[in-house]
């Protein structure tokens, strides 16, 4: 037996390639396995952006099934049960919808609050409906007034996430994780932002700001810089203020490009203006352009998650550091470089001897073979084909790759380009109504 519901939901998907853009995923909860789909409209294309195929997803499709011997459906699907079922079902939701806020920033959902008041219509809403065995029938009759009311437009929705974020969504969905502090408060500045509440926005990006500086700089100085614990906090006391650790502190710890391209300038600026809502006015200065406001406040996130990500890797530093001298003692090579990635992925990068000769494939391949064993041992959850990115370097320059559990040549992709090249060219000189 199997029960499914279609949960309304509005939100664009970007893509670079139209057959990457079906979306699913499927993990255990409580007794039940669950899988998560998108029903959608076709995909369409714009050109002029970078990621030019858009998806306009309108229902999360969620089906549940027993995952063990345990009758769990079929008592949810009794007529007697419907609380416990949607219950459920809000559970579920709830955790699908974490992730898609705080890692996709589809800020139009969030947790659901379970109302035992409203039982039937949630489930009527949410299109429930059983199979035991043959095709789904419904637990309600259809209410044509109801799904017209539920349904939105395209063009109500200002949501949208990539491609490129599922994976990190669909992790976070899977293991259950919960958000990082800046994560919430991210997401709920840019719900602001789109609501136009730069009031509430500015607020909420400069809280997400100062979480993500303190624990960056207290990985920085304690990893890196080797200062004590004491040392750090009497540098981060309340009496260095944000604006001191963002003007002061971080200059002397950025380099000058990071400087440039994260605009400290314009945070400076909109941590000024915070100071201004809490301590004085209450409010944003007067005649603040809408548009400088938005883009000092882009500038605060930014500058957010690129510490978060900096705080990541420094973090996990130590711990890579002992697999790559596990890899180099039992391998014979110089310890690589290992850095996480987005995710449960790792970036790795060995440096082989410039006298030696160029290794074979076979050689390369023990290596990897090796090294993805070692990385399960780190963690048991990653994928060696899905989540590894090996690269191989001698005279510092890239001489292969891993892609997809095999190793290839840099030359062998070069040749491959340059063929592709040719080919098309002799298609274009063939072809009588081309110019």
């Amino acid at each position: 037996m199997k029960i499914r519901v279609r949960i309304p939901f509005a939100c664009w998907l970007s893509g670079f390639a139209q057959n990457r853009m079906d979306l699913s995923t499927a993990f255990v909860h409580g007794g039940l396995r669950v899988s998560l789909s998108f029903a959608s409209l076709d995909p369409i294309e714009v050109p002029d952006r970078e990621e030019k195929f858009l998806r306009l997803l309108t229902h999360q499709v969620v089906e549940i099934e027993n995952a063990s011997d345990e009758r769990v459906v079929e008592r949810l699907a009794a007529p007697e049960n419907r609380e416990e079922l949607a219950r459920t079902l809000v559970q579920i939701t709830s955790r699908i919808n974490l992730a898609l806020r705080n890692i996709g920033i589809v800020t139009a959902v969030n947790e659901i609050s379970f109302d035992a008041t409203r039982i039937d219509s949630l489930l009527r809403e949410w299109q429930t409906s059983i199979a035991d065995g043959g095709e789904y029938a419904l637990m309600f009759e259809p209410n044509a007034l109801l799904e017209a009311l539920l349904r939105r437009a395209p063009h109500e929705t200002r949501d949208l996430f990539s491609v490129r974020d599922w994976e990190e969504i669909e992790e976070a969905i899977e293991e259950n994780l919960e958000p990082k502090p800046e994560q919430e408060f991210l997401a709920n500045a840019v719900e602001y932002l789109r609501l136009q509440n730069r009031r509430a926005a500015l607020l909420e990006s400069v809280v997400c700001l100062e979480i993500v500086l303190t624990q960056y700089l207290k990985a920085y100085l304690g990893l890196k810089k080797g200062f004590s614990s004491k040392r750090i906090d009497n540098l981060l006391s309340s009496n260095l203020h944000l604006s001191a650790r963002v003007g002061l502190i971080l200059e002397l710890v950025l380099t000058p490009d990071e400087i440039k391209k994260l605009e400290l300038d314009r945070v400076l600026k909109a941590i000024s203006w915070r100071n201004e809502i809490v301590h004085k006015t209450g409010h944003l200065p007067k005649n603040l352009p809408d548009r400088d406001c938005d883009a000092a406040i882009y500038r605060v996130l930014e500058l957010a998650r690129f510490l978060a990500r900096q705080r990541d890797v420094i973090r996990s530093g130590p711990e890579l550091e002992r697999l790559a001298d596990a890899i180099a003692d039992e391998m014979k090579v110089p310890p690589p470089l290992i850095q996480i990635g987005r995710g449960r992925r790792l970036v790795i990068r060995f440096d082989l001897s410039p006298e030696s000769a160029r290794p074979t494939k076979d050689e390369l391949l023990k290596l990897t073979e090796f090294v993805s064993a070692k990385c399960k041992e780190y963690q048991d959850r990653i994928d060696p084909e899905k989540h590894l990115f090996l690269s191989f370097f001698q005279r510092n320059e890239v001489v292969a790759f891993v892609v997809e559990g095999q190793v290839v040549y840099t030359d062998e992709i070069v040749k491959l380009v340059v063929n592709k090249r040719e080919n098309m060219q002799g298609q274009d000189r063939a072809d009588p109504n081309i110019e």
